[in-house]
């Protein structure tokens, strides 16, 4: 079996949340259990895969491996609102 690392993007930088599981996010609990999000900023567009949870207002996903959302974990991501209305994700 091949690995195809994921693609780069840049820690700490927030890069806007386009959709999660093909819809527009209202609230932080449509980011809740297996999810993929389709995420843009400075790296250009990326789909993340993995798990999420809330926990005190704020998404915490674990980027996993496959394109299933399984396998091993790649990156942990923070999503939070933004003043805008929309939500941003960064790796932390």
């Amino acid at each position: 079996m091949t690995y195809s690392p994921p693609a780069p993007v840049v820690s700490g930088v927030p890069y806007a949340v386009l959709d999660v599981d093909g819809r527009t996010p209202q609230t932080v609990d449509d980011f809740v259990g297996s999810v993929t999000l389709t995420v843009e900023g400075s790296t250009g567009r990326h789909v993340v895969r993995g798990d999420a949870a809330v926990r005190d207002g704020v998404v915490r996903l674990h980027e996993k491996s496959d394109v299933d959302g399984g396998g091993k974990d790649v990156r942990t991501w923070r999503v939070t609102p933004t003043d805008a209305g929309g939500f941003c994700a960064e790796t932390v």
